[in-house]
């Protein structure tokens, strides 16, 4: 009978650890971070801030998070009319962002590029000329970045 309880007890620890892995897969993904070089120059004077934002959006997003989904963004200061720099973009998820097992769903992000004027608390898309401020003007113009994974 002695050797039936270590038996027992190695049966007992494979089925916790077991259970363990199965509830690990069914979990949210830890947050998404995006690594977004940025090679900036010659920016406008008026510039003094750029920021890169991302959204991510999937099918297992809850309605919490709405149609956009989760966003995260980062900033730089623009030094000499320039950022020459690799922005970490961190999209922080929740457990109530998921209203299903993210596990080898499709997502899909996107990262737009945005600058900010000296004393002004909008954030003006890069792109190419508008009628409205010459500030944000970028040759050529930026595309946002776009792309999919899978959790």
């Amino acid at each position: 009978m002695t050797r039936s309880r270590p038996h027992i007890a190695l049966v007992a620890l494979l089925t916790s650890l077991t259970a363990l892995a199965a509830s690990a897969q069914q979990a949210p993904p830890a947050d998404v971070t995006f690594t977004v070089p940025l090679d900036l120059t010659r920016l406008h004077a008026d510039v003094t801030r750029v920021r890169v934002t991302c959204t991510i959006t999937s099918a297992v997003f809850g309605p919490r998070t709405g149609t956009a989904g989760p966003r995260g963004s980062a900033e730089a200061a623009v030094v000499q009319n320039a950022v020459v720099q690799t922005l970490q973009v961190t999209v922080p998820l929740a457990q109530s962002d998921f209203s299903a097992n993210a596990s080898g769903k499709t997502a899909n992000y996107s990262c737009v590029l945005e600058g900010n004027r000296a004393n002004q608390s909008a954030w003006l898309p890069f792109g190419a000329r508008t009628a409205y401020d010459d500030a944000a003007v970028l040759t050529p113009p930026p595309s946002p970045l776009t792309g999919t994974f899978v959790w």
